[in-house]
């Protein structure tokens, strides 16, 4: 469930703004919806009717975003401190796809997102939030990773870098009708406003490779020989799973 660090309340309806006579779908697309829709940007057409639970749905993805946001930058800090190795660490947030905490979240309730284990370096990359930097625009955003993923270690030559293909992908109402007006409280298809068309992240399956310049690659790892850990591009360790 794509909740953490949500709630989804008894009801289910976990943001304010989500229930009668409001509206908004972010809660039922998000956090309810298996898989996840990942819908971060509204596209409003010139000459068609505005609805309002779509003015609710940009407030909460907002305040979605500089939630998770907030807790990713309280999460990752404490691995700042202490370090003795020649290359540098810097914050979250790099030029690629940073998981939302490195490890255990601070309460220690969630598995490692991402992890590996034997010499080889195989990775596990858990269901979770990732801020996925896309590099046709180079805007960052908060997607929910619906699936997990086992990728085999690399092999030489090296350095090789983990991550991802990231582009944007369009969705009309005539996609996904669930975005027709729903000023009733449920979707009414013929006759309703087409509305706002969805703007979602597009991922290919994790990979790696020794150029991390690829067209749309956003990179969330890398090994930089055949006996060096495997780091974040922070040059955090990623954790080992054992």
């Amino acid at each position: 469930m794509s909740d953490y660090p949500f709630q989804l309340g008894v009801t289910g309806n976990s943001f304010p703004l989500s229930g009668n006579p409001y509206w908004s779908r972010v809660t039922l697309s998000q956090l309810q919806q298996q898989p996840a829709k990942n819908y971060f940007l509204l596209a409003f057409k010139p000459g068609l009717p505005l609805q309002a639970s779509e003015l609710n749905e940009f407030q909460e993805i907002q305040m979605m975003e500089n939630t998770l946001f907030s807790t990713m930058v309280s999460s990752w800090p404490v691995y700042l401190s202490g370090h003795t190795g020649s290359d540098p660490i810097y914050g979250p947030g790099w030029k690629g796809t940073t998981p939302l905490y490195p490890e255990f979240d601070r309460d220690f309730t969630t598995k490692n997102m991402v992890g590996y284990t034997g010499a080889s370096g195989d990775l596990f990359i858990r269901k979770g939030w990732y801020l996925v930097n896309v590099k046709s625009s180079n805007l960052k955003h908060w997607v929910y990773l619906t699936q997990e993923y086992f990728v085999t270690g690399p092999s030489e030559p090296f350095p090789a870098f983990l991550g991802f293909t990231a582009s944007y992908e369009i969705v009309k109402p005539a996609q996904d009708p669930s975005l027709y007006d729903n000023s009733s409280g449920t979707t009414i298809i013929a006759g309703a406003a087409a509305g706002a068309d969805r703007i979602k992240i597009k991922l290919s399956n994790p990979f790696w490779t020794t150029d991390k310049n690829l067209e749309n690659f956003s990179p969330m790892a890398k090994k930089l020989d055949t006996d060096d850990k495997i780091l974040y591009m922070n040059n955090v360790p990623v954790p080992e799973i054992n």
